[in-house]
């Protein structure tokens, strides 16, 4: 069998996506091995992916930057570094609670009502506490990710 992209060459793999057969060349430009159309259209799912994470990311501390700016105190110029450390825990909370989920096992607890309410009170502080690293460092990595995957795509275009 030939390399669907050199067909003067021998294939030594296939596709994991479609099953093109690939020469030792084509096999060693991506992990997993894959063909650059199925290559390009991966990096396109997962750079979706990253964005929509990171515009979520800022459409949470806008509404949080506007929600803490209309709470009935205004705030000056003075008080800036404190309003942009409001909206970013407020903006966190959503990432702490995303953290805790992923670090408490999934079972259902049997709680009386106050149980309940004690429960998701202290879960709502500790997402608080947790959401302002947990959302700092996931969008550390997936700005990461995004120039990971745009430099993916331009090599993917001279390659093809």
């Amino acid at each position: 069998m030939r390399c669907a992209f050199h067909p003067d060459r021998e294939s030594t793999g296939i596709c994991v996506d479609c099953g093109k057969a690939l020469c030792q060349e084509c096999c060693n430009k991506f992990k997993p091995v894959l063909c650059p159309n199925c290559a390009e259209a991966r990096n396109k799912q997962e750079l979706k992916k990253v964005v929509t994470v990171l515009c979520i990311s800022i459409i949470f501390f806008i509404i949080a930057w506007n929600i803490e700016g209309s709470s009935g105190f205004s705030l000056s110029n003075r008080y800036m570094a404190f309003r942009v450390l409001a909206a970013l825990f407020i903006a966190g909370v959503p990432w702490g609670w995303i953290t805790l989920n992923k670090l408490t096992p999934n079972v259902f607890l049997v709680l009386p009502g106050i149980g309940w309410i004690m429960y998701f009170i202290t879960k709502l502080i500790l997402s608080f506490i947790i959401g302002i690293f947990a959302m700092i460092i996931k969008n550390i990595y997936y700005i990461y990710k995004l120039v990971k995957y745009v430099k993916t795509e331009k090599y993917i275009k001279s390659h093809l």
